[in-house]
């Protein structure tokens, strides 16, 4: 740890950041004391602002690979790090699960299915071949910017792609496999898929109904996997619940409804040795069980489940703020057919938008059960519409949103 923060005292950014404090720094002693590290800061200036002669020598020696995190644009981050760093993330990762701990990370087969976008190091904006999507051992599956648009000819190709390299496991963007699932069905596809061990899910917020479809279609062990491109992995799913991936990794928990038990997810990590984040606010929320007793800065403090991002928060009557995770978390409770759903709002209107497994409306039964909760939580005053679609498009980013200000 002290060769670390040594070298966090050479980090231009910590410099202008922790002004003469900086002398003094700890990583994990009186860590509070500390300004947070906001996307701004690592943003600016990039790349000078993160410039060691250690990193410089690095990129001389073509050490490093550069990456960016998905997003808009304007949230985009840019990022240096040793070349396959995430071999080491996923040997940290896994073994923390009891389905994951035994997947030789050198010889074990992956698949990827996420947005064509960004998937983990590999970017792609054209149609590679086959051979061209496997990279050491993991195989990227998709080539389309919007997984609504795969037509029989797409999913055909991602099965026979599938039967070839036959995966131990598969990581997925919950909507991207839950839309490939349902298109099997509804396409009538005969060609027999190869199932994986298990699958993991992660890339976005995992929501109830896209997983229980998914648990149920395949009928194999699916974990969720909380994590950044940034940062790596910080929970995993045993058991139900949310475990801490702690190696390398310290997270505190700062007030953001605090009534409700919804925190800020505060993160200091020193897995990339060229770029450590200190206090980093990711921008994402977490529930927490307010039977459990916390202190502020206390690692291994058990959340309940993840609420999403801060900038997809939306408020209601009484200026209570409403995350995406809260939704979710009451609408699991409710047993129909729903597999993907939008929340638009605009003045005293929210427009519930939904797809189904069978492409047919929800029963009236099923609205005023999903009604019930959103006055809930919004007040009676909002006006509640409900809307069948026939798809839902993500955003430039490639991922969805189950909450949408219009």
């Amino acid at each position: 740890m002290e060769q670390i923060e040594n070298y966090i005292k050479t980090i231009p950014l910590y410099h202008s950041l922790y002004g003469e404090k900086i002398k003094n720094f700890k990583f994990k002693d009186r860590l509070k004391e500390y300004p947070l590290l906001l996307r701004s800061h690592i943003i600016n200036d990039f790349p000078n602002n993160w410039m060691t002669s250690k990193l410089r020598n690095a990129l001389n020696l073509d050490e490093i690979e550069k990456t960016t995190t998905s997003g808009t644009s304007g949230h985009r981050i840019q990022i240096f790090r040793k070349k396959n760093w995430w071999k080491d993330e996923y040997i940290r990762t896994y073994r923390y699960s009891d389905y994951l701990k035994n997947f030789h990370v050198d010889v074990g087969k992956k698949a990827i299915l996420t947005t064509a976008i960004c998937s983990n190091a590999t970017c792609y904006l054209d149609f590679p071949s086959y051979r061209e999507r496997i990279i050491y051992n993991t195989l990227y599956l998709n080539i389309s910017t919007d997984p609504n648009n795969w037509g029989k000819a797409d999913i055909e190709r991602m099965i026979i792609e599938l039967n070839d390299f036959q995966p131990e496991y598969i990581d997925a963007d919950p909507i991207y496999l839950a839309l490939f699932l349902q298109k099997i069905e509804s396409l009538g596809i005969k060609i027999k898929l190869h199932l994986p061990k298990m699958i993991t899910l992660s890339y976005e917020l995992v929501t109830s109904y896209t997983k229980r479809y998914i648990q149920n279609r395949l009928n194999i062990p699916v974990i969720n996997l909380y994590g950044t491109t940034e940062l790596g992995y910080i929970y995993i799913e045993q058991n139900g619940r949310q475990i801490r991936c702690s190696d390398l990794s310290y997270v505190e928990f700062i007030p953001f409804a605090e009534k409700k038990g919804i925190y800020h997810l505060i993160v200091s990590s020193t897995k990339n040795e060229y770029m450590p984040f200190v206090r980093f606010k990711m921008g994402d929320l977490v529930k927490i069980n307010l039977q459990h007793k916390f202190s502020q800065l206390l690692d291994d403090t058990q959340i309940e489940y993840i609420c999403g991002r801060e900038k997809d928060v939306v408020f209601n009557n009484n200026d209570e703020p409403i995350t995406p995770g809260e939704i979710d978390h009451l609408l699991s409770k409710l047993e129909n057919n729903i597999l993907l759903y939008q929340i638009q709002i605009k003045n005293r209107i929210i427009i519930f938008r939904y797809m189904t497994l069978d492409y047919n409306q929800i029963t009236v039964t099923i609205q005023e059960q999903i009604s019930e909760i959103l006055v809930e939580l919004f007040g009676q005053t909002y006006q509640i519409k409900f809307r069948l679609e026939r798809s839902i498009a993500p955003e430039v980013s490639g991922k969805f949103l189950n909450i949408k200000k219009i």
